[in-house]
């Protein structure tokens, strides 16, 4: 599963990676980005229950996955279920596990600012 998954990450897939997409893979991808939605807001003292939660991450990954399903349909790819698409999009999410490090901890204000931008380019690309 991790070397389908890097190879998702690292756009090297060819079509039997999509095909064996099944249900423990959207398990894992909901898992991750649950983990990745809860690492997000841990130490943000501001932040709300439900994004502290993870709760956020979750629900995002349903609608982007409904609005990316919904474009696609036009096109009429093969294989194209809502249930692939959002199987792929919580697949992406590892990267996001940069923004759980808490470097505010470790670094003076300007530093940490620093690579936090840094996280972000890295998970943005």
């Amino acid at each position: 599963m991790l070397s389908r998954i890097l190879r998702i990450l690292t756009f090297r897939t060819d079509t039997r990676d999509y095909e064996c997409l099944d249900h423990r893979y959207l398990a894992l991808g909901l898992g991750l980005t649950w983990v990745v939605g809860v690492g997000r807001y841990w130490d943000n003292p501001r932040a709300e229950d439900l994004q502290r939660w993870g709760v956020g991450s979750v629900a995002y990954v349903f609608a982007l996955s409904a609005l990316l399903w919904l474009v696609g349909v036009g096109i009429k790819p093969v294989r194209w279920s809502y249930r692939n698409v959002l199987t792929f999009v919580t697949l992406t999410a590892p990267p996001g596990l940069l923004y759980a490090i808490p470097v505010e901890r470790a670094l003076s204000p300007d530093e940490a600012r620093a690579v936090n931008l840094a996280f972000l380019a890295v998970v943005a690309g």
